[in-house]
């Protein structure tokens, strides 16, 4: 929840929606939803959309409605907890001059008066669990949607969806779904197959693509794919007015310690997706318990998730394109032991382009 520009439909989601609506009825018929739903996933990834899809769905349940709340995680100074109380607490009709002062008072406050009332509230973009389970009302009454790009694996929720990329079939459906004119997709199968592919299965990748090629009614979709397949381009045809692929994976990036961004730049550096602990640990140039741990932790940041079998992580190929494109004056894009690290990655895929092997 929280990326600007995503898709208006939940295409692709059928069974994340169907899993909750179960879950959520049988909690509600017997008087006991209580928990966060907490929603996670990478920017662009729809984390809004399917929070709002919720919210629609359900709404007829919360006779006094619902509302959401921005935290700022992805900014450089999210906001405070006492903050988010004092706007929780005026949403819900508290006078400003009856909100106390103390953050504990507040939490205490907001959850007896959240105790009295039905109602949906969406905290969107949380940075942290530290940030968010202040927020947090035990309730059978009403229930609280978190949405973060970091999995807030310490937060006791009553239900987790974590999204990932659409798959190609439901991206091409929910490219078609953006665009006025479908039939510029139907004219060009090859190209829009191509389009969709270098999306990545981001949603909002779709949207901007969709929404330059709705701008442009005389460009072609194989002129578009063509444009985004020249080198550094791809990011930069991303781009529908201020909404930039390249801002969103900006902010993940910054929100990343240093030695985060250096082991999602040197990940980057064998150019697939997935990636085992073994191939982790040559780019990386640490021992396979390191590695892992290393790896961990950028599951933890949101970076990375679980790939196709134990041991194996995905990282979606655009966060890959930006990561390969940044550095800092200090430190390099490439880093400084490039040398050593590129002969290992070039050993590396000799082993794994073998018959039998991959990445």
């Amino acid at each position: 929840m929280g990326e600007p520009g995503t898709p208006p439909l939940t295409v692709g989601r059928d069974s994340e929606m169907a899993a909750f609506t179960r879950w959520f009825d049988e909690r509600y018929n017997q008087g006991e939803v209580t928990g966060p739903i907490v929603i996670t996933g990478l920017p662009g990834i729809g984390k809004t959309t399917l929070g709002r899809e919720i919210c629609r769905t359900h709404r007829s349940r919360f006779a006094d409605g619902r509302f959401r709340l921005d935290l700022g995680g992805s900014d450089s100074r999210p906001m405070t907890t006492a903050d988010a109380l004092s706007h929780l607490l005026t949403r819900i009709g508290v006078p400003a001059v009856e909100i106390p002062s103390a953050e504990q008072d507040r939490v205490l406050l907001y959850r007896a008066r959240m105790h009295t009332i039905a109602m949906i509230v969406g905290l969107d973009n949380a940075a942290d669990e530290a940030q968010v389970r202040p927020l947090l009302v035990d309730s059978t009454h009403s229930i609280t949607i978190v949405a973060s790009r970091r999995p807030l694996t310490g937060l006791d929720a009553g239900h987790r969806i974590g999204l990932a990329e659409l798959n190609p079939a439901a991206a091409r459906e929910a490219l078609e779904a953006m665009l006025d004119d479908p039939h510029r997709l139907v004219a060009e199968p090859v190209a829009a197959d191509e389009l969709v592919r270098l999306c990545c299965g981001l949603p909002l990748a779709l949207r901007l693509v969709a929404n330059r090629l709705a701008s442009r009614p005389r460009m072609s979709v194989r002129g578009l794919v063509d444009r985004m397949k020249l080198p550094g381009d791809r990011l930069t045809w991303m781009a529908a007015g201020d909404v930039q692929i390249r801002t969103v994976l900006a902010d993940q990036h910054a929100g990343l310690t240093s030695a985060q961004r250096s082991a999602v730049r040197r990940l980057s550096l064998i150019r697939t997706s997935e990636v085992s602990t073994e191939a982790a640990a040559v780019l990386l140039g640490l021992d396979l318990l390191s590695a892992e741990e290393q790896l961990e932790d950028l599951v933890d940041a949101g970076v990375l998730s679980f790939g196709s079998g134990t041991g194996r992580y995905w990282l979606n190929e655009l966060v890959q394109i930006y990561a390969r494109e940044t550095g800092t004056p200090d430190e390099p894009a490439v880093p400084a032991s490039s040398g050593d690290l590129t002969g290992q990655v070039r050993e590396l895929r000799s082993v794994l382009n073998q018959p039998g092997r991959a990445a």
